[in-house]
């Protein structure tokens, strides 16, 4: 197995069945994970271009902000003449 990066000596923070690897490796080929695992499992044939010493630092999954105010476009236009806690609290 070839990746273009590898995260090593990290505790590993994961949605699978072992959620924290305490001193675990992150393969990266191209923009996909390629494999995660323990230190003790890192594939001897493992060539990466970078290689990462995390040195017991978190290595953890990248936060997605899902926070949105679509719904918010289909009040554009009502009452925008008024400050905007005038708007939130009394018009919307």
């Amino acid at each position: 197995m070839r990746c273009d990066t590898l995260i090593k000596n990290g505790t590993i923070l994961t949605d699978c069945a072992t959620p924290l690897i305490s001193s675990g490796f992150v393969a990266i080929a191209g923009k996909n994970i390629a494999a995660v695992g323990p230190m003790t499992e890192l594939p001897a044939a493992l060539a990466p271009h970078a290689v990462i010493d995390a040195g017991q630092r978190l290595v953890m999954p990248g936060l997605i902000n899902c926070h949105t105010h679509a719904a918010m476009t289909l009040f554009r236009g009502l009452a925008d003449d008024l400050p905007l806690m005038r708007w939130l609290n009394d018009h919307i």
